[in-house]
């Protein structure tokens, strides 16, 4: 037969295409049935059929990733979070848990360091010392409540230290700054009418960054650090659902917000 090559790999692709609908799962499987007839040794073993098998799942991957992102208005990133997405999936697939949350961290990261911009560094410059979140106290009739600075920044730091963190480029933040940062100003609109929504988001994410930490080893941890790996740890199952809601979660609330 003398097909050209390119008309071949169209072929293969719109056989791909097919293959991945759903409703064409009986299609998949003759196919699969076939080429095995077609392929196997006496030994039983099909590294052709092996191939076509992951060549096919990466595929159906690419289009998940491209699906989920279709709507994403970064659009000069959405090529780098595509290839992450299929990474995560990937690892999810070989139940590398640890790699998993790494891909899932590094698109999170992606999407806060893109929005980390001038927009929210006026932003919390302007308001650090003012209430995102205020009620009045049923007893003294005062008002009380967390100011915006008291949502991003370590509640420790003095004045002096506050406003210095706060008069350094967003770029120099610390990414606990900077992913608390975008929480308020995209996540939540700038809107805050509870306290524990803010904080279980955050926790989620810091929870998330520390498995991301343990493919970087060295350095220190704190109690808190070790507790909350080693929580994840004794339950990798039950966070691979966690992490992937908290996922799906943060990308469309963010994108919501952005213009």
């Amino acid at each position: 037969m003398s097909e050209n090559k390119q008309d071949l790999l169209k072929l293969l692709d719109f056989i791909i295409e097919i293959s991945s609908t759903p409703t064409n799962n009986w299609f998949r499987k003759e196919l699969v049935n076939r080429l095995v007839s077609l392929t196997s040794s006496k030994s039983g073993y099909s590294p052709e059929i092996s191939e076509i098998h992951e060549y096919c799942i990466k595929k159906i991957l690419q289009d998940q990733a491209i699906m989920f992102y279709k709507d994403f208005n970064l659009q000069n990133i959405n090529n780098q979070l595509c290839i992450d997405y299929v990474r995560m999936e990937q690892y999810r697939r070989e139940d590398n848990f640890e790699e998993f949350s790494m891909a899932m961290f590094q698109q999170i990261e992606l999407i806060v360091n893109t929005l980390s911009n001038n927009s929210i560094e006026s932003y919390v410059r302007d308001n650090w010392n003012k209430y995102l979140l205020s009620w009045i106290d049923k007893n003294t009739g005062s008002q009380k409540g967390k100011l915006l600075w008291q949502f991003i920044f370590n509640y420790k730091l003095s004045e002096a230290e506050l406003l210095n963190k706060i008069n350094k480029p967003i770029i120099e933040w610390d990414f606990n700054e900077k992913y608390k940062s975008v929480l308020v100003y995209y996540y939540f609109n700038k809107t805050i009418s509870n306290y524990k929504e803010f904080d279980f988001i955050s926790n989620n994410i810091y929870e998330l960054y520390q498995v991301r930490n343990l493919n970087h080893r060295g350095g220190k941890k704190t109690p808190r650090q070790i507790e909350i790996t080693e929580k994840i740890s004794a339950s990798k199952s039950k966070y691979y659902f966690k992490f992937l809601g908290l996922f799906e979660d943060f990308v469309t609330k963010v994108n919501e917000t952005i213009n």
